[in-house]
């Protein structure tokens, strides 16, 4: 813990609060809380507007920040290492123009929805192919991402490792 409050400039003791973009605290973090003496407060963060179970995906992902293994570009942030994962579409967008201007290789999970606190469908995105999943939850959704690299014998995006590894 002291190396996170130190890697954020933050004096040793220091209160942060954990929250949800609803200002609600969430029991675990209440629990960390609790056991640890330390809160957190996330401010800015891409987890805001999405849905819970979207944003819960997120935050581990920021609490599992991506690696350098092998890298020649250097490190990615938490927030880029998201959009490696999960990426969101309006309804009524054409798949095939989203697909063609975001030009991702690795899998990952595209929701389309009204807005992101709201998601409707959700398709698993390989080799720029669309596949639809019939889920109705983000955890549904996100389960099937991670048995999708498996399936199709796809390995892990490098700064995704420890986190698809996680999981």
């Amino acid at each position: 813990m002291s190396e996170t409050l130190a890697k954020f400039n933050l004096p040793h003791g220091a209160n942060v609060v954990l929250k949800d973009s609803a200002g609600v605290d969430a029991d675990f973090f209440d629990e960390l809380v609790r056991t640890s003496k330390v809160s957190f407060k996330i401010l800015d963060c891409d987890t805001a507007g999405w849905d819970s179970d979207v944003a819960a995906i997120l935050l581990l992902l920021h609490l599992l920040p991506p690696t350098v293994k092998g890298r020649k570009t250097g490190k990615i942030s938490a927030t880029e290492a998201a959009d490696h994962v999960v990426k969101f579409m309006k309804v009524g967008t054409s798949i095939k123009a989203f697909l063609e201007r975001v030009g991702s290789t690795q899998p990952f999970l595209l929701c389309v929805g009204e807005k992101r606190s709201s998601i409707q469908k959700f398709y698993i995105i390989l080799d720029q192919k669309a596949i639809p999943r019939m889920v109705q939850t983000a955890v549904a959704a996100f389960d099937e991402l991670f048995k999708a690299h498996v399936v199709f014998a796809v390995s892990y995006d490098e700064a995704l490792c420890n986190f698809y590894t996680f999981i």
